[in-house]
């Protein structure tokens, strides 16, 4: 049954379009895709499990820019709970992150996406993208 799983999972990889491409539209570098990563990471059951699955720069000169984005997790029971939104401030000068912002309820889900669409985010640009 795994393998079979596994052969399944491979197959959607090979098929889906190439993510490099679409991570580069985000503007971000790769060092910065990472200290995004292992910032959410504390925010999560099992850090191990984490994958960012959309992610969103500000196309901007300011600093720092909004960072829009959800990942998935594994839960208490080993699953993937699905995705999380988030948002969170990215100086790409210092490295750092600040007012990082976890959907929580549906009331902390509007309010992300209210504050990314005021930052220039669109439908369109909130593009699945994995990090891996």
């Amino acid at each position: 049954m795994r393998t079979a799983f596994t052969i399944i999972f491979l197959a959607l990889i090979f098929s889906l379009p190439n993510s490099a491409a679409s991570a580069d539209e985000t503007g971000l570098s790769p060092q910065g895709k990472s200290i995004i990563e292992r910032h959410l990471k504390k925010y999560v059951r099992d850090p191990s499990s984490l994958v960012i699955t959309r992610l969103w720069i500000e196309d901007a000169d300011l600093v720092p820019l909004m960072a829009c984005g959800a990942f998935n997790a594994k839960n208490a029971f080993g699953g993937y709970s699905g995705e999380t939104m988030f948002q969170t401030m990215y100086d790409a000068d210092s490295g750092e992150l600040t007012d990082t912002i976890i959907e929580d309820d549906v009331n902390t889900a509007r309010s992300i996406a209210l504050s990314c669409q005021a930052f220039g985010l669109t439908e369109d640009d909130f593009k699945r993208i994995d990090l891996e």
